[in-house]
């Protein structure tokens, strides 16, 4: 019995069987690598496509809310204006056209938000709505730095309609004015956030 396993011994023990062993280890272990490599730039290649998407709804993103933020802000400039001059009736028939703006901002308000912190963060959505401001006289957030904007020029419009003291009317043209000089600074530091951002994805999309 002895004598028939030593053959079998020194056959698995030659060099012709070590080189075959050698070979399909050889073999499998590169096989693994293999898999392995393709798996993990499967996967790589699968969070750049990610990336890209996500900038590319940044983008976006940040486009629609600034040309409506900057709509509302440019015709709201024209209604205080068009009040200054003592034109209420040009000032009502613009309003008409700012209004059908600001139902388009107040139905995606919320939405815009999530869509800020989901793409650029929590410090641009709150840059751009902070809720704790509902009351807040001196808000710091886009949306409520509009909201007061929008609120101190109806109040001259309201004004003028029932013929109010020039002091209160001027007293109220001056606050509003005072507002839109600061929702203009607002707007511009929420615009060079979301910029900044941007630049800093796009940095990284091309490391």
């Amino acid at each position: 019995m002895s004598n028939m396993k030593k053959p079998l011994f020194e056959l698995l023990n030659s060099p012709f069987s070590l080189l075959i062993a050698g070979f399909l280890l050889t073999t499998l272990v590169g096989s693994y690598i293999n898999h392995a490599f393709h798996a993990e730039s499967w996967k790589s290649k699968a969070r750049f496509e990610i990336f890209k998407e996500r900038l590319k709804e940044a983008s976006e993103a940040q486009s629609s809310i600034i040309v409506i933020s900057n709509r509302r802000i440019v015709l709201l400039g024209r209604i205080h204006s068009e009040l200054q001059e003592n034109r209420l009736q040009s000032a009502r028939e613009i309003w008409k056209e700012y209004f059908q703006i600001v139902k388009e901002w107040n139905n995606n308000v919320k939405s815009n938000k999530n869509r800020l912190s989901l793409l650029f963060g929590n410090d641009v959505s709150l840059a751009f709505l902070d809720n704790n401001e509902n009351l807040a006289d001196k808000p710091k957030s886009l949306h409520h730095i509009l909201r007061k904007t929008h609120k101190s020029v109806l109040d001259v419009i309201e004004c003028m309609k029932i013929e109010c003291d020039l002091p209160e009317k001027e007293r109220l043209l001056q606050e509003a004015h005072n507002r839109l000089e600061l929702l203009g600074l607002a707007h511009d530091d929420f615009s060079t956030q979301l910029r900044i951002v941007l630049r800093q994805k796009e940095a990284i999309l091309l490391e």
